[in-house]
């Protein structure tokens, strides 16, 4: 609870509960090198790692955008 709301993200039965079955043996194993890299990558970044679908319910759910744009500045529009 979180000022007498509910957060989904926190809450005992989240995602996260519903994703791993036996989170003692989950814990229990070693990722790979690519795993690792992959977490160094998004901790350096700040961006959640996740597929395309985990990411974009997580921003309906925040109503916050969480995904990469497009690197650069957005191109000049003419508008005369």
């Amino acid at each position: 609870m979180f000022y007498g709301k509910e957060d989904m993200l926190l809450s005992r039965t989240s995602l996260l509960n519903e994703m791993i079955d036996d989170w003692k043996e989950f814990l229990r194993l070693t990722p790979s090198e690519q795993e690792i890299k992959m977490l160094q990558q998004h901790e350096q970044t700040g961006r959640p790692l996740g597929s395309d679908v985990f990411l974009t319910r997580m921003e309906k759910s925040i109503g916050r955008l969480l995904k990469p744009k497009k690197p650069g500045r957005k191109p000049k529009t003419n508008n005369k």
